[in-house]
């Protein structure tokens, strides 16, 4: 008799371990499927599809939706967004140069004293406040980016070597700026 118990006791444990298993296989496989389907879609991950296992198993806390974009698709629009303010400060730079330059030629054409500290004084502020301006925008632009790298589970550092391009050209335009100061337009 103990033994038939011990038999039956077997019996159910390798049928409870058979059902486990298979339901564990029909899971996952339902599992991944819903995933590429609404990786598909882009829907949101929803606990009801997912047959009870955690979002966090299946998919990047940090991701609202299962995103199919790499980085760089996502930093394209960005990217033209850069483009564009980079057009528009060195338009707005221009502009100020050419009020400065004329500023300059009619001095001197009037024979008034060039006085580097009368330009500074009435253009390093302007400028200044031009630079702060840029800086904002990029700064707002860049952490939009950001934002939405982390929200599709990539890391914020891929945007970086924007920010390093950014400030590289930042440098380059002022090294201009400044040759064409020390020579005297």
């Amino acid at each position: 008799m103990k033994y038939l118990y011990g038999g039956v006791l077997i019996l159910i444990l390798g049928f409870v371990v058979a059902a486990a298993e298979h339901h564990l296989n029909v899971t996952s496989e339902k599992s991944t499927e819903t995933i590429e389907f609404q990786a598909e879609k882009n829907i949101p991950l929803n606990a009801a599809e997912t047959h009870g296992v955690p979002t966090e198993f299946l998919a990047n806390t940090n991701k609202e939706y299962v995103s199919p974009l790499t980085s760089e698709q996502i930093k394209e629009p960005y990217l033209e967004q850069f483009e564009v303010l980079q057009a528009d400060a060195l338009e707005e730079i221009s502009s100020l140069i050419k009020i400065v330059y004329e500023d300059y030629v009619t001095k001197k054409e009037n024979d008034e004293p060039i006085s580097y500290l009368y330009f500074y004084r009435n253009y390093y502020p302007k400028l200044k406040q031009l630079e702060e301006q840029i800086n904002l925008s990029f700064t707002d632009m860049y952490k939009q980016l950001e934002q939405e790298l982390i929200k599709q589970g990539y890391s914020a550092e891929k945007a970086l070597p924007i920010k390093e391009q950014f400030e590289q050209t930042k440098k380059d335009h002022l090294k201009e700026l400044m040759a064409l100061v020390t020579n005297g337009f």
